[in-house]
């Protein structure tokens, strides 16, 4: 995707001396907010935020800065020190640790309602597969055997985990050996928790993009819409759009295969991994892109569908949403 304001700049002219108070004179006067933006690096990747409003843009990018931090510290897998890490390494089956922030209280929550919904093209326990494939952190490309599949394999399924809260206190119950993955999510439920940071900071019209998952809030002062570039999922290093969405008060989050994946013996290796068959998906459609008011569940469920491609259609529309697919030229 591709944010407008990378596409367009407009510069404003600045009215001043007598001209502007005649102008104020003869038609009610009022200043418009100004739009401003914010860049920043989390998650392995960049964050664009533009919006409208008076809110000073150095405080909110110190909030929305620690913000990501902590949840890095929670939930991501490329954090040696993360809560995540820390609770695929163990080898116990019962694990404890400390949710004060609520990150693992929302992810368990959207990742169980997708997981059920998409009945298991989404789920978040595929982690041994992906590492067997070599998409994991660090990991260099190779083939998982018959064999390494089949027993990554034995290890996926959300269902058979479970957890409960006490307070801020999660005790989860794991199979021996499985491991947890929100990557899927979790780049979306950052996008949320922005969004939310600024609507409670008073700031009302915004763009927030965070790796390529958007989310948006109310239109523009002038009453226009974001604009969201829909791009086409070329393998080259060009960059097409494909459509231009005009979005109000919603979230866009696309999963496609078209950069993540790798050749080896002829063969293409999508980092999208069927969770039911544990391979990696072998279909045409390389993109899936999904509008839903949380950008969490909008991640989740492009995730599924990408998983799913042309059977994706009618699942998603028994959730009341749609689907976009994009295939190869």
């Amino acid at each position: 995707m591709i944010l407008e304001d990378n596409l367009i700049t407009k510069k404003a002219s600045l009215i001043k001396g007598a001209f502007f108070l005649l102008l104020c004179g003869l038609v009610a006067c009022e200043i418009p907010e100004p739009k401003q933006a914010i860049r920043g690096y989390a998650q392995g990747t960049t964050y664009n935020i533009s919006y409208y409003g008076n809110q000073a843009s150095n405080p909110l990018k110190k909030g929305i800065d620690s913000l990501l931090l902590r949840m890095d510290y929670a939930l991501s897998n490329y954090r040696a020190n993360s809560q995540i890490v820390q609770l695929n390494a163990s080898q116990e089956t019962e694990y404890r640790l400390i949710d004060s922030c609520g990150f693992w209280r929302r992810v368990l929550k959207v990742s169980e309602e997708v997981y059920r919904a998409s009945e298991g093209a989404f789920d978040p326990t595929v982690y041994p597969l992906v590492k067997a494939y070599g998409f994991g952190p660090g990991q260099q490309p190779s083939i998982a055997s018959d064999s390494l599949r089949e027993a990554m394999l034995a290890l996926v399924g959300f269902k058979a985990w479970s957890w409960q809260f006490w307070g801020d206190s999660l005790v989860i119950s794991k199979p021996q050996g499985a491991e947890l993955d929100f990557n899927a999510v979790a780049q979306g439920l950052a996008v949320d928790y922005i969004a939310e940071y600024l609507d409670n900071s008073g700031v009302e019209s915004y763009f927030v993009e965070l790796g390529g998952e958007v989310r948006v809030g109310a239109a523009k002062p002038s009453g226009e819409p974001w604009r969201l570039g829909l791009e086409k999922p070329l393998n080259q290093v060009k960059r097409e759009l494909a459509d231009t969405l005009k979005i109000t008060n919603i979230s866009v989050a696309t999963s496609g295969s078209n950069r993540k994946f790798y050749e080896l013996e002829g063969k293409r290796y999508s980092h999208a991994i069927n969770p039911i068959t544990g391979k990696p998906v072998s279909h045409q459609v390389l993109s899936a892109t999904i509008q839903h008011p949380s950008c969490a569940y909008a991640d989740a469920w492009a995730t599924a569908a990408l998983v799913l491609g042309e059977d994706a259609t009618s699942l998603v529309a028994e959730q009341g949403m749609e689907v976009i697919l994009q295939g190869g030229e």
